[in-house]
């Protein structure tokens, strides 16, 4: 049975909106971004002009260390060329196939999944990539390597090019063997942006879908299996909708525009903090806690073999006295380096900052059950420092942290600080807030103020004819001052009904042909201002109308709303569905 659509009208309101220059607000052919759901994991990869170097990059990670678990370290950058992946694993039993067979991913091995475009499909397509790197030792990495692309339903073999290296550390006879213990393995890949289809980078601030699983093979029947570890924790292969984010070269966080009031220094009893992973001396436990240590580390290396001379640091800040209903306009963290490891051999460390989702204990942390990292944010260089060893602060921008903190209502904000280091002896020491020096420890400076009143405004109907009655609304949020709106009706319009406010004083001057609105809301506090008005114009033709907000002796913001008289019409055929 055959079934129809009558023949519709189309106004051409987008085409005339975008024309005026007028907003679409809500508009149904504006696709919104999928969201993403818990637990949001994202890693901001930093631009090099040339190579990739790993001590710049940005670093993310998951896993233990364990007898049968594995910790990784991924590192990320790229450049104009391609993406740069750093996959460092400890790992104590290694294992490959000295004889590839067609599934990689059944020794130790690592997947790179990449969503290049729509970020959120359930299942994978043409956008999407899947890159298998197995560890091997001598022989040619061809067989050890493979690329698949999405086809709408799953995964397909692809001829995408892209580069590994593969390397591991420990005994010599331990390889394929469990008679001693190894160290670990890594593997580098180079992804050109070429093989994903592009002529070069994505822009600035560009967001593609992110995922890393490992694989882990412990003895030679492979028996029993060891299941993956993935970041983030919810990443499934074939759903690239669960995957991390990765954006290229973020903007810097811009706070919203405001007055400042004041200023906020955490106290002694604001800190909770602890460093995780084998201290200055390498000797510590990955099960280790040491929330009441005096000193805080950080530290790590390319060459796995080292470890435990790896440590990152945690940090939380109660923020409950800060004053509520405002608005963060900065937020610095303060660390004092009191040392570092062998002066003459060590090299600076880009330390980053990361947030956090999760929750730790600062009597309880350790490295193997420290939360995972929501995103690193901001980083800082620390030099090296030799004798006399003076007190040295050193200072990390953590105001898009602390804001989204107290935007979210959290009492706290939650931060670890970690590096890239690729050089031995890199490692750099803080003043932990159990030190015994005052005025090293660490803390949070916030500056805050009151947030810029703001405007908006919406007119209905939008297509309109002449006699006919338009509405318009006017929303002010308030910051705690007083403010003024007025609105000069244009000449399209008659004389408006009764103005009506839901706050404040609002009305009508005949002569100027304006509506005038003065109030003092409260921070945060919205106001509703309601007046209706006649069309007495015929069209086509657009009829705009601005609102102007004033507070303290200027414009603070303005507001428009477009309606169109007798818009053109046009008339699409019927859609026969059969």
């Amino acid at each position: 049975m055959a079934t129809g659509k009558r023949p519709g009208t189309v106004f051409l309101l987008v085409s005339l909106l975008l024309w005026l220059g007028a907003p679409l607000l809500s508009s149904p052919f504006i696709t919104p971004a999928l969201a993403q759901g818990p637990p949001l994991r994202r890693v901001n990869a930093p631009y090099f002009t040339g190579k990739v170097y790993l001590g710049p990059s940005a670093i993310f990670w998951f896993g233990e260390v364990q007898d049968l678990d594995n910790y990784v370290d991924v590192r990320v950058g790229y450049n104009d060329e391609h993406l740069r992946l750093y996959v460092s694993v400890i790992d104590r039993y290694l294992w490959y196939d000295t004889s590839p067979g067609p599934d990689l991913t059944d020794w130790d091995a690592v997947t790179i999944y990449l969503d290049v475009g729509d970020q959120g499909g359930t299942t994978p397509n043409a956008n999407d990539y899947r890159f298998v790197a197995q560890l091997n030792w001598w022989e040619d990495r061809t067989d050890y390597q493979a690329a698949w692309q999405g086809d709408g339903s799953g995964w397909s073999p692809a001829n995408v090019s892209f580069t590994t290296a593969s390397n591991w550390r420990g005994d010599p006879d331990a390889l394929n063997n469990n008679g001693n213990q190894d160290k670990g393995w890594i593997v580098d890949l180079y992804i050109p942006f070429s093989s994903l289809g592009l002529s070069g980078p994505p822009p600035d601030g560009t967001t593609w879908g992110l995922a890393v699983v490992m694989h882990d093979r412990d003895n030679a029947t492979g028996s029993p299996a060891i299941p993956d570890k993935s970041w983030p924790e919810t990443a499934n292969g074939t759903a690239p909708n669960t995957w991390g984010q990765l954006t290229f070269n973020p903007p810097p966080y811009v706070p919203s525009s405001t007055v400042e009031e004041g200023t906020w220094t955490s106290s002694d009893g604001d800190v909770e903090d602890a460093f995780v992973g084998g201290g200055a001396t390498c000797q510590g436990a990955f099960d280790s806690n040491f929330g009441n240590h005096s000193d805080l580390y950080i530290q790590n290396q390319e060459d796995i073999a080292d470890y435990p001379c790896f440590n990152k640091t945690y940090l939380r800040f109660d923020l409950s006295d800060l004053p509520p209903g405002r608005t963060i306009i900065s937020a610095t963290l303060t660390l004092t380096q009191f040392g570092n490891s062998d002066p003459s051999q060590a090299r600076s460390s880009l330390i980053w900052l990361h947030t956090l989702d999760d929750t730790w204990q600062e009597n309880i942390i350790t490295w193997n059950n420290a939360p995972l990292a929501r995103e690193n944010l901001t980083s800082t260089w620390v030099d090296v420092m030799g004798p006399p060893w003076p007190l040295t602060p050193h200072q990390w921008n953590a105001t898009q942290a602390v804001a989204e903190a107290y935007a979210a209502g959290e009492s706290s904000v939650d931060f670890a600080l970690y590096a890239a280091d690729y050089y031995y002896h890199s490692g750099k020491y803080f003043v932990a807030s159990e030190s015994t020096t005052a005025s090293a420890r660490p803390r949070l400076t916030v500056v805050y103020g009151l947030p810029d009143a703001s405007l908006s405004k919406q007119v209905s109907p939008v297509a309109t004819h002449r006699d006919e009655i338009l509405t318009y609304t006017l929303s002010l949020v308030g910051n705690g001052e007083a403010l003024t709106v007025t609105d000069v009706l244009p000449a399209g319009l008659g004389e408006p009904g009764t103005p009506t406010a839901s706050s404040g004083v609002v009305t009508y001057v005949p002569g100027a042909r304006r509506i005038e609105w003065t109030g003092t809301p409260t921070v945060g506090q919205v106001v509703d201002i309601v007046f209706t008005a006649p069309v007495i114009i015929s069209g086509p033709a657009a009829i705009r109308n601005s609102a102007i907000l004033t507070a303290g002796g200027g414009i603070t913001s303005t507001a428009d709303a477009v309606a169109i008289a007798d818009p053109i019409s046009v008339y699409l055929p019927a859609v026969l569905k059969r």
